[in-house]
């Protein structure tokens, strides 16, 4: 440096400083909480996933309900159709209709392998309960956002209980 100009010299201002502290807490806090979650996702990829075959049970042919989904990373409306065993109704992730805009219902028949009372092959799968930003569904259309058994249940007017879990097929 040369004589005439003044050293410049480090002075953090003390406001500036404490809020760095406390954002890279906060960030560090999230990080751990990042990690943790790949952890248990990792360990449920490692789970061997279990085929259930559901046998002895009557079409409820009243109508088919759209979920909006994704196959493959492409949008789509997942296809579930509810059948009855017993007294329980449960609803098997039957087909996917490709493309982003709702398939006119009339288009969508009641899945034909459901109808002849073959051996329904799947996972069973319990959803998770709608997310609070989860758009209502259009009862008129019978499309939903979500998964919501019992309310998918309401919508084609079926009673009785419905079981906690769906079955979904092997297209998925």
């Amino acid at each position: 440096m040369s004589r005439g100009q003044p050293m410049i010299a480090f002075r953090p201002l003390p406001v500036l400083s404490l809020v760095c502290l406390v954002a890279l807490v906060i960030l560090t806090m999230l990080g751990r909480w990042q990690w943790s979650r790949f952890v248990a996702a990792e360990a449920a990829v490692a789970v061997p996933v279990t085929e259930t075959v559901l046998t002895g049970y009557s079409p409820e042919t009243s109508g088919v309900l759209l979920v909006a989904g994704a196959l493959n990373r492409e949008p789509g409306w997942r296809v579930f159709a509810p059948v009855r065993q017993g007294a329980t109704i449960t609803f098997v992730d039957a087909a996917f209709v490709p493309g982003p805009e709702l398939p006119d219902l009339a288009l969508v028949p009641y899945p034909a392998q459901l109808t002849y009372n073959a051996p329904i092959r799947g996972v069973r799968l319990t959803p998770r309960p709608p997310g609070q930003f989860a758009a209502p569904p259009d009862l008129a259309a019978r499309a939903f956002y979500a998964i919501d058994l019992p309310a998918m249940a309401a919508a084609l007017g079926l009673t009785g209980p419905v079981a906690e879990s769906y079955i979904a097929t092997s297209y998925i």
